[in-house]
C-alpha cells in the first residue's frame, strides 16, 4: 500500500526471472481496469514502468468551498506478471506475478532532493499529520494565518486516511490524533477586505492562503478585425454611409488580472507561498452580482519567487499576480 504522488514520477520495478522475455502490467483505477502495458524483459535484469501520468488522467479535482474526504484521491491497483514470450502471450511464468494493491494516489509531488517514488506525508507515517507545509521546516508543528471571523477547512491524515477538519471564525487551534495541533493565528483587521485564495498544495490537498492588503484589478482585451464596406445599394442609387465601420471588430475577448498583496507573514510561511506558485490549480472566492459565493479558477502569473527573510527584509510580504482561467465574456457554446 503506497500513497502515490502523481505529479512526480512513480516507478514500478521488478527483476525478470529466468526464461522471461516480456512482462505485462495492468493498472486498475477505482476498481476499473484502465491500462494494460507490455514491455520486453531480459532474465536477471530490472524492468521498470512509470505509471503516475497514466493514473493522473483519472484524477479530477473540483473545488466548491467545502472539501470532503475522498475528493482528492483515487485508488490504484497494480498487477504484473512475466511471460516466456516476447509479446506477453500464452501462459505466464509460474510464481512470477506481483501485486501492489490498495494504493491511494493524490495530485501531490515530491522535490528532487526527496528522491524517487516520494510518498505523502513526509516522513511517511501512519501517525496523525496536517497536510500543509510544517512550521520552521519540521514535521511536528503547524500553523496557519486567517483573518478574524473567517472559517475554513484544514486537510490532515490520520491512520492513513485523508480528511478535512472545519474550523470556526473564532477557533485558535485544531487538534487531531494525540496532541497533533495546528495553531490558528488571526490576522489583524485593516481597511482592505481580505481575499481567500485556495490552491492544491504539495500534498495534493486544498489549502487556503489569505491576502489581507491591497487588491488591484486590470482588464485587457483582444480582438480580430476585417475590412468592411460602408456602401449600401438601394434601388438605382448607392449610399456612402459614414456611420458604418470599415474596420469591423469580431471575436473580442476580455480577460482580467488580479494583483494581491499578502500582508505581513513570518519567514516560516515562505514554503506556503512557494507551493502556491508551484500549484497548477488555484481558485478565488468571489461574491457575484446577485450575492452568491462562487469559487472561480485562476492561473498564477507570477513566475519568480525571491524568498524573503527577517534578516534581509525585516518585514515579509508578497505581491502575487493572477489571471482568470477563463474568458470574461462567456463564449462557451
Amino acid at each position: 500500500m503506497a500513497r502515490m504522488a502523481l505529479r512526480s514520477p512513480y516507478f514500478i520495478t521488478r527483476t525478470a526471472p529466468t526464461g522471461a522475455l516480456s512482462v505485462r502490467l495492468q493498472i486498475s483505477i477505482d476498481n476499473i481496469l484502465r491500462y494494460t502495458l507490455v514491455k520486453s524483459a531480459t532474465a536477471g535484469q530490472a524492468v521498470s514502468f512509470e505509471v503516475s501520468e497514466l493514473c493522473r488522467d483519472y484524477l479530477t479535482l473540483v473545488y466548491d468551498g467545502s472539501p470532503a474526504a475522498g475528493n482528492t484521491e483515487i485508488d490504484v491497483d497494480l498487477s504484473g506478471i512475466f511471460f516466456p514470450t516476447s509479446d506477453a502471450s500464452g501462459s505466464p511464468i509460474s510464481s512470477s506475478g506481483f501485486l501492489e494493491t490498495n494504493n491511494t494516489a493524490f495530485d501531490a509531488y515530491g522535490y528532487f532532493s526527496e528522491g524517487a517514488n516520494w510518498e505523502m506525508p513526509y516522513p511517511l507515517s501512519n501517525a496523525a499529520s496536517w497536510l500543509i507545509a510544517p512550521k520552521e521546516d519540521v514535521n511536528t508543528e503547524w500553523e496557519i494565518f486567517v483573518p478574524e471571523n473567517k472559517s475554513g477547512y484544514l486537510p490532515y491524515m490520520l491512520s492513513g486516511v485523508v480528511s478535512y477538519q472545519f474550523y470556526s471564525g473564532t477557533a485558535q487551534s485544531l487538534t487531531i490524533g494525540v496532541g497533533v495541533t495546528c495553531t490558528i493565528n488571526r490576522l489583524p483587521c485593516s481597511k482592505y477586505e481580505p481575499q481567500r485564495i485556495t490552491f492544491v498544495n504539495k500534498y495534493g490537498q486544498f489549502q487556503d492562503l489569505w491576502f489581507a492588503l491591497k487588491k488591484v484589478l486590470t482588464t485587457s482585451t483582444t480582438k480580430e478585425e476585417y475590412q468592411g464596406i460602408n456602401l449600401t445599394s438601394g434601388g438605382s442609387s448607392t449610399t456612402y454611409d459614414t456611420s458604418v465601420p470599415t474596420k469591423v471588430v469580431y471575436n473580442k475577448e476580455a480577460k482580467e488580472r488580479i494583483t494581491l498583496n499578502s500582508g505581513y507573514y513570518p519567514e516560516a510561511y515562505n514554503a506556503v507561498f512557494e507551493q502556491l506558485l508551484e500549484s497548477e490549480q488555484v481558485w478565488i472566492q468571489f461574491l457575484n452580482s446577485v450575492g452568491q459565493t462562487q469559487y472561480l479558477p485562476l492561473n498564477v502569473m507570477t513566475s519568480s519567487f525571491v524568498k524573503k527573510t527577517k534578516l534581509n527584509d525585516n518585514l515579509i510580504d508578497y505581491t502575487i499576480e493572477f489571471a482568470e482561467a477563463y474568458d470574461k465574456i462567456n463564449n462557451i457554446r
